[in-house]
């Protein structure tokens, strides 16, 4: 059964996803939560709904819900104002992708001691996908190559270099590494996935 919405209310409320980089854009990842805006143009107060044909709808604040579809079904969200609907919009489901790790803002395999003392931490980020701060590195291992000692061996909790690390940082010259391995990160769905290493070269 089609739903038809008055024409004034239909172009006066918007449906956002406000989990994308753009949050414009009709796009739904599965698996995980996506968290959506009801804003409405109008001077009205009541109390909204926003209702998915295919997956769960949880209410966070006044306007905001959290959405998960686990399916691959294009989905239509609904949005109810006391209890009667106001206007819809259907989303595409595109797959969650897995994560990559870089050292904070860096983005090459070389940097300056300057720059990794800048960049302190480890950062996960999703793989060809529109999702912002999608995940947090929990524990890391870093080893350090240097071309006249040992390699030292450290671990890291959570996603920031520890001052042992730091100190290591400070004492590394040009042409030594820094290998890291072990990365550890949580989506905002808890789940856990092991990254990919990656190592940064001293210039």
């Amino acid at each position: 059964m089609q739903i038809l919405f008055p024409l004034l209310v239909h172009g006066q409320v918007k449906i956002s996803n406000i989990s994308l980089t753009d949050s414009s854009l009709s796009i739904i990842y599965r698996g995980t939560e996506n968290y959506f805006t009801i804003n409405d143009k109008r001077v009205v107060s009541g109390n909204y709904i926003l209702k998915t044909s295919n997956g769960i709808s949880e209410k966070q604040e006044k306007n905001i819900f959290k959405i998960i579809i686990n399916n691959n079904q294009q989905t239509v969200l609904t949005v109810f104002l006391n209890g009667k609907a106001i206007t819809s919009k259907s989303f595409v489901i595109n797959e969650t992708p897995g994560f990559g790790a870089g050292l904070g803002r860096i983005i090459d395999s070389f940097a300056t001691k300057n720059e990794i003392l800048a960049n302190p931490f480890i950062r996960a980020y999703p793989l060809d996908c529109l999702l912002r701060n999608w995940a947090t590195v929990v524990r890391f291992d870093a080893i350090f190559i240097a071309s006249q000692l040992d390699s030292v061996y450290t671990k890291g909790i959570g996603n920031s270099f520890s001052k042992e690390q730091i100190e290591l940082v400070r004492n590394l010259k040009p042409g030594d590494k820094i290998h890291f391995t072990e990365i550890y990160a949580y989506g905002r769905d808890s789940r856990g996935q092991k990254l990919r290493p990656f190592t940064i070269i001293v210039k």
